[in-house]
Protein backbone atom coordinates (compact mmCIF):
# COMPACT_ATOMS: atom_id res chain seq x y z
CA UNK A 1 0.00 0.00 0.00
CA UNK A 2 0.84 3.15 -0.57
CA UNK A 3 1.82 5.35 2.03
CA UNK A 4 0.18 9.02 1.98
CA UNK A 5 2.04 12.02 3.25
CA UNK A 6 0.13 14.34 5.22
CA UNK A 7 -0.93 17.33 3.62
CA UNK A 8 1.20 19.14 5.85
CA UNK A 9 4.17 17.37 4.65
CA UNK A 10 3.08 18.04 0.73
CA UNK A 11 2.66 21.88 1.54
CA UNK A 12 6.15 21.88 3.41
CA UNK A 13 7.99 20.05 0.42
CA UNK A 14 6.24 22.94 -2.12
CA UNK A 15 7.51 25.83 0.24
CA UNK A 16 11.23 24.39 0.13
CA UNK A 17 11.08 24.05 -3.25
CA UNK A 18 9.75 27.68 -3.61
CA UNK A 19 12.07 29.08 -1.39
CA UNK A 20 14.82 27.14 -3.13
CA UNK A 21 14.24 29.17 -6.52
CA UNK A 22 14.41 32.39 -4.26
CA UNK A 23 17.35 31.74 -2.70
CA UNK A 24 19.05 30.94 -6.27
CA UNK A 25 17.31 33.89 -7.62
CA UNK A 26 18.92 35.99 -4.85
CA UNK A 27 22.71 34.57 -5.51
CA UNK A 28 22.39 35.51 -9.35
CA UNK A 29 21.20 38.97 -8.04
CA UNK A 30 23.66 39.24 -5.71
CA UNK A 31 26.51 38.27 -8.42
CA UNK A 32 25.56 40.40 -10.97
CA UNK A 33 25.49 43.23 -8.66
CA UNK A 34 28.89 42.46 -7.79
CA UNK A 35 29.66 42.45 -11.21
CA UNK A 36 28.02 45.96 -11.94
CA UNK A 37 30.32 47.28 -9.49
CA UNK A 38 33.01 45.96 -10.88
CA UNK A 39 32.29 47.15 -14.53
CA UNK A 40 31.94 50.56 -12.93
CA UNK A 41 35.16 50.88 -10.42
CA UNK A 42 36.71 49.35 -13.81
CA UNK A 43 35.20 52.58 -16.10
CA UNK A 44 35.77 54.92 -13.91
CA UNK A 45 39.50 53.51 -13.22
CA UNK A 46 40.48 54.03 -16.87
CA UNK A 47 39.08 57.46 -17.31
CA UNK A 48 40.97 58.90 -13.70
CA UNK A 49 44.20 56.88 -15.00
CA UNK A 50 44.14 58.57 -18.66
CA UNK A 51 44.19 62.07 -16.75
CA UNK A 52 46.21 61.28 -14.17
CA UNK A 53 48.80 59.90 -16.89
CA UNK A 54 48.72 63.16 -18.98
CA UNK A 55 49.09 65.44 -15.86
CA UNK A 56 52.17 63.32 -14.93
CA UNK A 57 53.51 63.71 -18.48
CA UNK A 58 53.05 67.43 -18.54
CA UNK A 59 54.48 67.45 -15.08
CA UNK A 60 58.13 65.85 -15.69
CA UNK A 61 58.09 68.27 -18.82
CA UNK A 62 58.43 71.05 -16.76
CA UNK A 63 60.00 69.78 -13.70
CA UNK A 64 63.12 70.71 -12.01
CA UNK A 65 63.03 74.03 -14.12
CA UNK A 66 63.21 76.75 -11.63
CA UNK A 67 66.27 79.26 -12.39
CA UNK A 68 67.25 77.68 -15.62
CA UNK A 69 65.79 80.18 -17.85
CA UNK A 70 66.13 84.06 -17.00
CA UNK A 71 66.40 87.33 -18.43
CA UNK A 72 69.57 89.58 -18.13
CA UNK A 73 68.95 92.70 -16.10
CA UNK A 74 71.95 94.35 -17.42
CA UNK A 75 70.81 93.92 -21.04
CA UNK A 76 67.30 94.62 -20.70
CA UNK A 77 66.03 97.73 -21.24
CA UNK A 78 63.77 100.42 -22.83
CA UNK A 79 65.16 102.72 -25.81
CA UNK A 80 62.86 105.63 -26.07
CA UNK A 81 64.77 107.55 -29.03
CA UNK A 82 64.00 104.31 -31.27
CA UNK A 83 61.03 102.63 -29.49
CA UNK A 84 62.67 99.29 -28.95
CA UNK A 85 62.94 96.91 -26.30
CA UNK A 86 66.03 94.62 -25.73
CA UNK A 87 66.19 91.84 -23.48
CA UNK A 88 69.11 89.16 -23.30
CA UNK A 89 68.23 85.59 -22.43
CA UNK A 90 69.80 83.06 -20.97
CA UNK A 91 69.46 79.28 -20.74
CA UNK A 92 71.30 76.63 -18.68
CA UNK A 93 71.01 73.18 -18.63
CA UNK A 94 67.64 72.75 -19.99
CA UNK A 95 66.45 71.79 -23.69
CA UNK A 96 63.57 73.71 -25.35
CA UNK A 97 61.20 73.22 -27.91
CA UNK A 98 60.58 77.21 -28.06
CA UNK A 99 60.24 80.15 -25.83
CA UNK A 100 57.09 82.46 -25.07
CA UNK A 101 57.73 85.88 -24.78
CA UNK A 102 55.24 88.14 -23.27
CA UNK A 103 55.49 91.97 -23.46
CA UNK A 104 53.01 93.77 -21.32
CA UNK A 105 52.31 97.65 -21.53
CA UNK A 106 49.53 100.10 -20.05
CA UNK A 107 47.92 99.42 -24.29
CA UNK A 108 47.71 95.90 -23.61
CA UNK A 109 50.49 93.27 -24.11
CA UNK A 110 51.49 90.99 -26.55
CA UNK A 111 53.36 87.85 -27.23
CA UNK A 112 55.31 85.79 -30.00
CA UNK A 113 57.28 82.74 -29.73
CA UNK A 114 61.36 82.08 -30.14
CA UNK A 115 61.75 78.95 -32.03
CA UNK A 116 64.59 76.55 -31.19
CA UNK A 117 64.87 75.82 -35.09
CA UNK A 118 64.72 79.56 -36.08
CA UNK A 119 61.76 81.67 -37.65
CA UNK A 120 60.99 85.50 -39.18
CA UNK A 121 60.31 88.21 -37.77
CA UNK A 122 59.50 91.76 -39.04
CA UNK A 123 59.78 93.06 -35.30
CA UNK A 124 61.75 91.03 -33.46
CA UNK A 125 65.49 90.49 -34.72
CA UNK A 126 68.84 89.87 -32.89
CA UNK A 127 70.52 92.50 -31.11
CA UNK A 128 73.47 93.19 -33.55
CA UNK A 129 70.77 91.62 -36.74
CA UNK A 130 68.26 92.93 -38.61
CA UNK A 131 64.64 92.52 -38.97
CA UNK A 132 63.33 89.96 -41.02
CA UNK A 133 66.27 87.98 -40.24
CA UNK A 134 65.70 84.49 -38.90
CA UNK A 135 66.71 84.16 -35.25
CA UNK A 136 66.27 81.26 -33.03
CA UNK A 137 65.98 80.87 -29.37
CA UNK A 138 69.17 80.51 -27.45
CA UNK A 139 70.50 76.56 -27.08
CA UNK A 140 71.43 74.98 -24.36
CA UNK A 141 73.81 76.66 -22.12
CA UNK A 142 73.93 79.69 -24.18
CA UNK A 143 72.46 82.87 -24.07
CA UNK A 144 71.45 85.55 -26.99
CA UNK A 145 70.15 89.22 -26.74
CA UNK A 146 67.05 90.55 -29.05
CA UNK A 147 65.32 93.43 -29.83
CA UNK A 148 62.14 94.39 -30.51
CA UNK A 149 60.19 96.93 -32.54
CA UNK A 150 57.54 97.89 -30.05
CA UNK A 151 56.02 100.65 -32.79
CA UNK A 152 55.23 96.99 -34.96
CA UNK A 153 53.35 95.39 -32.06
CA UNK A 154 51.81 98.77 -31.32
CA UNK A 155 52.59 99.11 -27.78
CA UNK A 156 53.52 102.04 -25.57
CA UNK A 157 54.83 102.23 -22.42
CA UNK A 158 55.94 98.72 -21.42
CA UNK A 159 55.78 97.70 -17.92
CA UNK A 160 56.94 94.12 -17.86
CA UNK A 161 58.38 91.14 -19.74
CA UNK A 162 58.01 87.26 -19.12
CA UNK A 163 59.44 84.14 -21.06
CA UNK A 164 57.77 81.01 -19.98
CA UNK A 165 59.49 77.60 -22.04
CA UNK A 166 57.60 75.20 -24.52
CA UNK A 167 59.30 71.80 -23.95
CA UNK A 168 58.03 68.31 -25.21
CA UNK A 169 54.48 70.04 -26.48
CA UNK A 170 53.69 71.54 -23.06
CA UNK A 171 53.87 75.44 -22.50
CA UNK A 172 55.46 75.43 -18.75
CA UNK A 173 54.68 78.08 -16.00
CA UNK A 174 56.89 81.75 -16.20
CA UNK A 175 60.34 81.02 -16.04
CA UNK A 176 61.41 84.19 -15.12
CA UNK A 177 59.98 88.19 -15.60
CA UNK A 178 61.31 91.69 -15.47
CA UNK A 179 58.23 94.01 -13.48
CA UNK A 180 60.31 97.27 -13.79
CA UNK A 181 62.35 97.68 -16.88
CA UNK A 182 65.21 100.52 -17.07
CA UNK A 183 65.23 102.95 -20.23
CA UNK A 184 68.58 102.47 -21.75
Amino acid sequence: MKEHLPATRNTEQRLFYKMEKKGVSGIVVSVMMILLVLASVAIVWGVVNNIISQNIEQSESCFNNYGKINFDDKYTCYNASSNELKFSIGLKDIEIEKLLIAITSESGSKSFELLKEGSSSEFLRKYTGEYGEVISAPGKNSGSTYVVDIDALGLENIKQIEVAPIINGYQCEVADSIKSISVC
